[in-house]
């Protein structure tokens, strides 16, 4: 659900949540788990796993603030030990 106010952008409900940008390793980018289930994923955004939470955007001004409350910890999905793509242990 999403909430429009004159100052603040609310939205509550399961959300993937990007922060920071950079080309491969994003270290501001901690909000959500991935998915590292498939080995081959097209896209960085779709090994995200979205969670429940709460979303605020505060604006004043020229900036921003943003908050984030995720009350459960979703855990990174690993890549099952059957699967073709697990690497090689030697």
């Amino acid at each position: 659900m999403d909430f429009f106010f004159s100052r603040n952008d609310l939205r509550i409900g399961k959300q993937i949540v990007v922060w920071g940008k950079a080309d491969e390793i994003n270290p501001t980018d901690i909000v959500n788990e991935q998915d590292f289930y498939h080995f081959v994923i097209p896209s960085r955004l779709r090994r995200k796993v979205p969670a429940w939470g709460i979303r605020n955007k505060f604006y004043f001004g020229n900036f921003t603030l943003d908050s984030v409350l995720i009350p459960v910890f979703e855990k990174p999905r690993l890549i099952n030990e059957d699967s073709p793509w697990v690497p090689l242990q030697l």
